[in-house]
């Protein structure tokens, strides 16, 4: 799957181009700045970010083992003041693990679904910090 993007011209949006960044394949979910200098993205199961470089983008660079840890991420978006990245993510190693040895029972598997480590996608924060001027 591949990323399109279109410039409002005032009155109407251009006609849709790809959006093409070096580094990558595949560029999905994507997420840009307010100010548009930076794009985090998914490409596969791994988030990564460009910086805007002139009319295009730099190279992507896949964010480090604290995001990309080998679960399927999804669905990037940066906080206002841009010092959050939220992501969705398969992962829950560390953070839930059921008792196998006793079973649930249908009230236990209700509560168990409708809690946050139920096997859909988990929301994940962690601190970013930007290159200055970004």
């Amino acid at each position: 799957m591949q990323g399109y993007y279109s410039v409002w011209l005032g009155d109407h949006f251009d006609q849709p181009k790809l959006l093409q960044i070096a580094g990558v394949d595949a560029i999905q979910d994507p997420f840009i700045a307010p100010d548009e200098k930076y794009l985090v993205f998914l490409s596969g199961n791994d988030l990564y970010i460009a910086f805007r470089q002139g009319e295009g983008w730099a190279a992507a660079q896949k964010l480090g083992d604290q995001v990309n840890n080998g679960d399927g991420n999804s669905s990037p978006c940066v906080s206002h003041d841009g010092k959050t990245l939220y992501y969705s993510s398969g992962r829950i190693k560390g953070m839930y693990e059921r008792d196998k040895v006793h079973a649930l029972n249908y009230d236990q598997l209700e509560k168990e679904n409708d809690g946050y480590f139920n096997g859909f996608d988990n929301i994940l924060m962690i601190p970013i910090r930007l290159p200055e001027g970004m």
